[in-house]
């Protein structure tokens, strides 16, 4: 478990919990009383610090534990949203001994090279931060978290949220992602880190709907998954407060039927349950439901990994991809695939058949074919083989 130290960083208490002498549901005004949050025993410190990029100065807030070697979370703001409508996600991490950077970039929304070259400036910063790279758990919210997802596979990255320096940071533990949905229409599974996930999302979101967070989930299908859906939340009730000018989507968010600090308050407890078990290698034996059982503020579901994790070594495996019922479309017989070969975008597949002979498939990226191979004789047949160019063309 994390190890929490002595005392923790007090801030005053002064601010209300929702703007309800307004008459919105939500508040227009910073927070500074964050008491209402899970907050930990370690003390830690804030302050502000930048780095330059090319297209300007990158803000990053810093919220430092009084420990050594704290793991990293490092979390990207929504499209036009100030980091500091996120210091609840800061001081809730930090009081619990995790170094958490939320970073600001230059541009009205976070591209790649904000989460990259602040994990660079972190380690080569003339601040001498004791912090522990080799454990990073990467978050973001809305159009952060879609920049984050991109991270764990640049080559399946959405287009404009990653720069050709894009990588996996190779420190990276898990993901945390709010308001979170791959803005994908494709129901083929998501290309991503071996790593856990957790999603976290508002039934009454509006802009990342439980639909869409619905299909992103089902996409997401060799690492494991928890995705917490708080009940009655919403799309921006994960930032600390509303800026109306600034947040162009207001009026598609759906209306809550909580309260901003309750929704936040569930968000933080389900985060630090899930980053106490990525930080402590407790992801072989945790509870992927993360304690939720009888918790009717939520409703969980997971899914564990099909296929054991990566060895120590990083040695690369492979990694299997259903393309029809066993059996290829529940034709028993073909028992092993022989070879393979790439003809006019689509695979071609030397099947091995011990009843009826060895036949030829085509895969398309969704569908399964047999194509004409019978050619009657079942002693045509061989575990070893390849296609040849006459069958392919």
């Amino acid at each position: 478990m994390l190890k929490p130290l002595i005392a923790f960083l007090c801030l005053s208490a002064c601010a209300l919990d929702d703007a309800s002498d307004t008459g919105l549901w939500y508040s227009t005004e910073a927070e500074d009383d964050f008491s209402y949050l899970p907050l930990g025993d370690t003390p830690y410190t804030m302050t502000v610090e930048s780095w330059t990029h090319e297209k300007g100065d990158v803000a990053v807030d810093l919220y430092l534990p009084d420990r050594t070697e704290s793991p990293v979370a490092l979390f990207l703001p929504g499209a036009f949203v100030a980091k500091e409508r996120y210091e609840w996600v800061g001081h809730t991490l930090a009081s619990h001994g995790v170094a958490t950077v939320v970073v600001q970039s230059p541009e009205d929304f976070a591209r790649s090279y904000s989460a990259m070259g602040t994990l660079a400036w972190l380690e080569s910063s003339e601040l001498d931060l004791d912090l522990d790279l080799g454990k990073i758990l990467l978050m973001g919210h809305s159009a952060g978290a879609l920049t984050q997802a991109g991270l764990t596979d640049p080559t399946a990255c959405n287009p404009g949220f990653c720069d050709d320096e894009a990588a996996t940071p190779s420190g990276l533990a898990g993901m945390a992602l709010f308001g979170f949905h791959n803005e994908s229409e494709s129901d083929s599974p998501m290309a991503a880190a071996e790593v856990p996930w957790l999603l976290v999302s508002g039934s009454k979101d509006g802009l990342a709907t439980p639909t869409e967070v619905q299909a992103t989930f089902e996409r997401l299908q060799d690492r494991p998954v928890t995705w917490v859906e708080v009940q009655g939340m919403n799309h921006y009730q994960f930032t600390g407060y509303v800026d109306p000018e600034e947040d162009r989507l207001l009026v598609k968010d759906g209306l809550p039927e909580i309260s901003d600090r309750d929704a936040r308050r569930t968000t933080a407890t389900y985060l630090l349950r899930f980053a106490e078990s990525v930080f402590t290698d407790q992801t072989q034996s945790w509870d992927p439901g993360l304690l939720s059982e009888g918790d009717t503020s939520v409703i969980v579901e997971t899914r564990e990994a099909i296929y054991p994790r990566h060895n120590s070594a990083e040695l690369p495996r492979v990694m299997t991809e259903p393309v029809a019922e066993p059996g290829l479309d529940g034709q028993e017989d073909q028992v092993g695939l022989v070879s393979t070969a790439t003809y006019q975008d689509s695979t071609w597949m030397l099947v091995r058949d011990d009843t009826n002979g060895a036949s030829v498939w085509t895969w398309n990226g969704t569908e399964a074919f047999l194509e004409d191979s019978d050619w009657g004789n079942p002693h045509l047949n061989s575990s070893l083989g390849q296609l040849p160019r006459a069958i392919i063309r």
